[in-house]
Protein backbone atom coordinates (compact mmCIF):
# COMPACT_ATOMS: atom_id res chain seq x y z
CA UNK A 1 0.00 0.00 0.00
CA UNK A 2 1.36 3.42 -0.87
CA UNK A 3 0.73 6.91 0.43
CA UNK A 4 -2.38 8.47 -1.07
CA UNK A 5 -2.51 11.83 -2.83
CA UNK A 6 -4.07 13.33 0.29
CA UNK A 7 -1.26 11.92 2.45
CA UNK A 8 1.38 13.31 0.09
CA UNK A 9 -0.29 16.72 0.12
CA UNK A 10 -0.48 16.70 3.91
CA UNK A 11 3.24 15.85 4.16
CA UNK A 12 4.61 18.17 1.45
CA UNK A 13 1.89 20.81 1.02
CA UNK A 14 2.29 20.42 -2.76
CA UNK A 15 -0.20 18.97 -5.22
CA UNK A 16 1.96 18.22 -8.25
CA UNK A 17 4.03 15.01 -8.26
CA UNK A 18 7.13 16.85 -9.47
CA UNK A 19 7.04 19.29 -6.57
CA UNK A 20 6.35 16.50 -4.10
CA UNK A 21 9.37 14.53 -5.35
CA UNK A 22 11.52 17.67 -5.11
CA UNK A 23 10.34 18.15 -1.53
CA UNK A 24 11.41 14.62 -0.56
CA UNK A 25 14.81 15.19 -2.15
CA UNK A 26 15.33 18.55 -0.45
CA UNK A 27 14.02 17.74 3.02
CA UNK A 28 14.68 14.02 3.44
CA UNK A 29 17.53 13.53 0.97
CA UNK A 30 15.68 10.78 -0.88
CA UNK A 31 15.16 10.52 -4.60
CA UNK A 32 11.83 8.70 -4.75
CA UNK A 33 10.43 7.14 -7.92
CA UNK A 34 7.29 8.76 -9.31
CA UNK A 35 4.44 7.94 -11.61
CA UNK A 36 1.39 9.98 -12.65
CA UNK A 37 -0.11 9.64 -9.15
CA UNK A 38 2.97 11.05 -7.44
CA UNK A 39 5.91 9.68 -5.51
CA UNK A 40 5.78 5.93 -4.98
CA UNK A 41 6.28 5.66 -1.24
CA UNK A 42 4.83 3.34 1.38
CA UNK A 43 4.02 4.52 4.88
CA UNK A 44 6.78 2.29 6.27
CA UNK A 45 9.40 3.71 3.91
CA UNK A 46 8.30 7.26 4.74
CA UNK A 47 8.67 6.51 8.46
CA UNK A 48 12.12 5.03 7.81
CA UNK A 49 13.16 8.18 5.93
CA UNK A 50 11.93 10.33 8.81
CA UNK A 51 13.78 8.20 11.34
CA UNK A 52 16.96 8.45 9.30
CA UNK A 53 16.57 12.24 9.06
CA UNK A 54 16.06 12.46 12.83
CA UNK A 55 19.01 10.16 13.52
CA UNK A 56 16.91 7.42 15.05
CA UNK A 57 17.72 3.90 13.94
CA UNK A 58 14.78 1.60 13.34
CA UNK A 59 16.00 -1.97 13.69
CA UNK A 60 19.56 -1.06 12.72
CA UNK A 61 22.35 -3.37 13.70
CA UNK A 62 25.45 -1.71 15.12
CA UNK A 63 28.13 -1.56 12.49
CA UNK A 64 31.47 -3.16 13.18
CA UNK A 65 34.53 -1.07 12.44
CA UNK A 66 35.98 -1.76 9.03
CA UNK A 67 39.34 -3.49 9.02
CA UNK A 68 42.30 -1.63 7.59
CA UNK A 69 43.72 -3.02 4.39
CA UNK A 70 47.36 -2.80 3.48
CA UNK A 71 48.28 -3.27 -0.15
CA UNK A 72 51.53 -4.87 -1.17
CA UNK A 73 53.95 -2.94 -3.31
CA UNK A 74 53.96 -4.29 -6.84
CA UNK A 75 57.19 -4.28 -8.81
Amino acid sequence: MRLTRADLFQITHYKTPRCQAAWFLEHLGASVPCDRDGPILTPASYEALLAKRLGVGIGEQPQRPRPTVQLRNRK
